[in-house]
């Protein structure tokens, strides 16, 4: 099987999210927090006996919706094939050297109960794709995970029975919204994922604005950061204790994910700096971020 981010034909964008080659115009990043949307699904599967590392497990989880979403266009269907082009293959290089952000997002989280929460985010304009890309990810779960790393042996994810729901979405009638931050004093930034370790903690910053950049236009719009202007926001971010971040790394069969975890305070954020650090939020940033990576929660006091 080829992997989904391959293919004879050239990638295509559907017409429904062609905007993002051609953005509406510019938005300041406090207009595009209030504009941000994107839709969540949540489903709750009980833990296989073997679990490694939660934080590998999105990258599986990847590979198994972009299988299904491969075996349903060769099977004929056409929405699968747009879906693969959106979230996999399509490659756009953006004038900043960057490249436009894939709009998803997948987060597992365990739960005080043991059992596992998985969350697929279709970010903006990709919404239009949700009907393929929910079936196919439902379908992977219950075709089953390469937990082990093993292409022979694979785990069906089944969704826990609550009035005989499976995939239970989050206010699937309508678009989710990114609170507005406001940095009246200092924050402590909890990271639950790995994120690289960058060459100064301010590096963090950076890459959080780029990150809006490069999936702002899945909102139909361009971000109006001048070049430099994230290294000098970033630069007065005041770095109050960085000993609460732990270097993290795990391999498994030659697969590696490095990074650091836990917290860091700093101090208030230059204004324009809030509504970037808002939206990373919950999009997360840096690499692997559509899979989980750089995620973080935000603590006043």
């Amino acid at each position: 099987m080829h992997w989904p981010d391959s293919g004879p034909r050239k990638p295509t964008i559907p017409t429904s999210v062609f905007p993002v080659e051609q953005p509406l115009g510019f938005r300041s990043p406090d207009r595009l927090l209030g504009m941000w949307r994107y839709l969540r699904y949540t489903v709750r599967v009980r833990q296989p006996v073997h679990t490694p590392d939660l934080h590998w497990l999105p990258s599986a989880l990847r590979g198994a919706w972009g299988g299904q979403l491969l075996r349903m266009e060769r099977g004929g269907d056409g929405a699968a094939s747009l879906a693969l082009d959106t979230f996999f293959r399509l490659s756009i290089k953006r004038a900043q050297g960057t490249e436009l952000g894939k709009p998803f997002t997948i987060q597992v989280d365990r739960e005080d109960d043991g059992e596992l929460t998985i969350s697929l985010s279709l970010i903006g304009l990709a919404e239009s794709l949700r009907d393929v890309a929910i079936e196919a990810f439902l379908v992977a779960l219950a075709r089953g995970i390469d937990i082990d790393m093993n292409t022979q042996i694979r785990t069906p994810l089944v969704p826990i029975v609550a009035g005989e729901g499976s995939l239970r979405p989050c206010k699937a009638d309508r678009f989710e919204r990114i609170e507005p931050l406001t940095s009246a004093g200092p924050m402590t930034l909890r990271f639950i994922t790995p994120c690289k370790r960058q060459t100064s903690w301010q590096k963090m910053f950076v890459l959080m604005a780029q990150r809006v950049s490069n999936l702002a236009p899945w909102q139909g719009f361009e971000c109006t950061l001048e070049p430099g202007e994230a290294e000098t926001l970033a630069s007065k971010v005041t770095i109050i204790d960085a000993n609460g971040l732990l270097p993290y790394r795990w391999v498994r069969k030659g697969y590696v994910i490095e990074g650091v975890v836990g917290n860091l305070i700093v101090g208030p954020l230059p204004d324009r700096l809030c509504p970037i650090v808002a939206i990373c939020s919950e999009m997360s940033f840096g690499e692997r971020a559509a899979l989980g990576a750089g995620r973080f929660s935000i603590d006043f006091g």
